[in-house]
């Protein structure tokens, strides 16, 4: 009979009332979740029945919800284990004072884009003929996120397949190299084989898009990695090279006009 990690982790508590909890927390662990809801009503495991009224007996010193030590964390009817809630809190912190920071220079990434009017008006502008359409679809998307991007210190372009993530992404690489060719980027992906496909994707988007032989070569000369081999992962541990003390390393004068450095992943 296969061993059940879920129940042997469990188990591992002696305070019978959180094991429930714990087996169903260690179920979205393995599905990739980093917390697991806390339901009003009775979740039956083979460890025990999960409710609001059971958590309430679990000992103190087992749970925390005012960020006291403790092995797990309840937050907003969430339960975390205590590693992966400052994992997450963490980020949160780190991508609010992103955001504060460009906010203070925001007037600065504007004129810099003002500056590139004519040029981002002829070779960045998604649709020429506009005539047949309506207001809202003379709208350029694409545009707005490449600008945006660059005014941000953190973007996130998403969507589905053939929404156009890759030519907006060959479109900010164009003009931020226009603005400053001597920035540095790097390219990642969670695995080897979708860092390539990224890079060949964003070669041809630049080619069909007749970008400058110097854009095409720089973006040529990129590195794909996986965002382990970037971040510097050392073998058998949990840590990394890089991190928020030893951030990866930046242009060489660290005096770049718009961002010193840009960091893209899928």
């Amino acid at each position: 009979m296969p061993i059940s990690i879920e129940k042997t982790f469990a188990e591992f508590f002696p305070d019978e009332n959180i094991r429930p909890f714990a087996y169903l927390l260690m179920q979205k662990l393995q599905e990739g979740h980093i917390c697991v809801a806390i339901e009003e009503n009775e979740v039956k495991t083979p460890v025990g029945i999960a409710s609001p009224d059971v958590l309430k007996k679990v000992n103190k010193t087992m749970l925390s919800e005012n960020n006291e030590p403790a092995p797990f964390v309840l937050s907003n009817g969430l339960l975390y284990l205590q590693r992966y809630y400052r994992y997450e809190t963490d980020i949160i912190e780190i991508l609010r004072n992103r955001i504060s920071s460009a906010k203070k220079n925001e007037k600065q990434y504007a004129e810099k884009l003002i500056a590139q009017r004519d040029f981002i008006q002829e070779f960045l502008s998604a649709n020429n003929k506009t005539e047949s359409l309506s207001t809202d679809e003379k709208i350029d998307w694409q545009l707005i996120g490449v600008l945006r991007s660059l005014m941000n210190d953190f973007s996130i372009i998403t969507g589905g397949p053939g929404t156009g993530k890759t030519t907006t992404l060959a479109k900010f690489l164009r003009l931020l190299y226009t603005i400053d060719d001597s920035c540095k980027v790097a390219i990642a992906a969670p695995t080897g084989k979708a860092s390539m496909r990224m890079m060949e994707s964003l070669l041809q988007r630049a080619q069909t898009e007749k970008f400058p032989e110097s854009v095409i070569n720089k973006i040529q000369a990129l590195k794909p990695h996986t965002l382990h081999r970037l971040l510097g992962y050392i073998p058998n541990s949990i840590y990394f090279k890089h991190h928020a003390d030893n951030p990866l390393p930046r242009s060489e004068e660290h005096t770049s006009e718009l961002q010193s450095r840009v960091d893209i992943s899928y």
